[in-house]
């Protein structure tokens, strides 16, 4: 049974290639040992699903040739049939997966799009059937993991898995400015394991709306005491974001529509908090 807000990858077979259940298998390891080094890494765990295989009537070339977006053709034929599989489409907000696509016809691979989707073309399907599988093939489907949770190319730092070209992941790293930002995204909050879930138990009769206007805020404890920041999520379940020791700061960034709750060190609430436009800093004096 698949779960919500979890992450569904798909291979694609064109009617002229056949299905190896070897590649499937392949297909597995590769995604599977992503999620572990990004567990055991990062601390980022993710809900997954096994690998669904998806027969096409369509053959090789038609992939590669039909439609207008060039060299992008394969991967987006692909993600789409994977959505009307799906029952979902291309824009859809109010998903309840994110998706990765294997397809066997050249094409070249990337992230993209709402619902989150990563699109891999054959050299990927190929890369997970080679001897470094658990190399250059599990660092790139990191790294397009990265985008689909809302991170850029790394420009600074040669070793991060999100630096721009081929990764080897036994010598890279996520590094800790790009985790927390994984973290603090707010678009994440319902994907990652122990977000939710280990949030307060009590449900707040306030819920987030929209994620429409973004803005970036920091909190300043200026009181005596230790306070911690909750998101209230789109369902109204607190997400603990922050513990501020006297004095701390936290920053993060989130939306006009989206409210925050101060509480004390042992979840007594104090005070909910609305964003607004222009304001930059909330400063916490009780």
């Amino acid at each position: 049974m698949l779960q919500d807000y979890s992450y569904r990858v798909f291979w694609v077979i064109p009617s002229d290639v056949q299905h190896a259940i070897t590649t499937e298998k392949n297909i597995n390891k590769v995604i599977n040992r992503s999620w572990e080094w990004l567990k055991e890494t990062a601390g980022i765990e993710i809900r997954t699903n096994p690998v669904e295989v998806l027969r096409s009537k369509k053959p090789r070339t038609w992939f590669i040739k039909h439609g207008s977006d060039g060299k992008w053709n394969t991967i987006h034929n692909a993600v789409k049939l994977v959505f009307q599989k799906s029952g979902t489409y291309w824009g859809e907000q109010n998903h309840k997966y994110r998706y990765i696509v294997y397809v066997s016809a050249e094409g070249i691979g990337g992230a993209n799009g709402q619902p989150n989707f990563v699109g891999l073309g054959l050299m990927d399907v190929v890369g997970a059937n080679s001897p470094q599988w658990d190399e250059r093939w599990v660092g790139g489907m990191v790294h397009e993991i990265g985008h689909t949770l809302g991170l850029n190319h790394e420009e600074d730092d040669p070793k991060d898995v999100m630096r721009y070209g081929y990764t080897n992941i036994k010598t890279s790293y996520l590094s800790k400015s790009n985790i927390e930002k994984v973290k603090n995204n707010l678009n994440n909050s319902k994907w990652l394991v122990n977000s939710s879930e280990l949030a307060p138990k009590l449900k707040a009769r306030l819920y987030s709306i929209e994620s429409k206007t973004q803005l970036k805020i920091a909190f300043h404890n200026h009181s005596h005491q230790t306070r911690k920041l909750y998101w209230i999520d789109f369902d109204g379940y607190l997400v603990l974001y922050a513990t501020l020791k006297p004095y701390d700061e936290f920053s993060v960034k989130t939306f006009l529509t989206h409210p925050w709750l101060i509480a004390d060190e042992y979840d007594q609430p104090l005070d909910i908090h609305y964003p607004k436009l222009k304001e930059k800093i909330i400063e916490i004096f009780y």
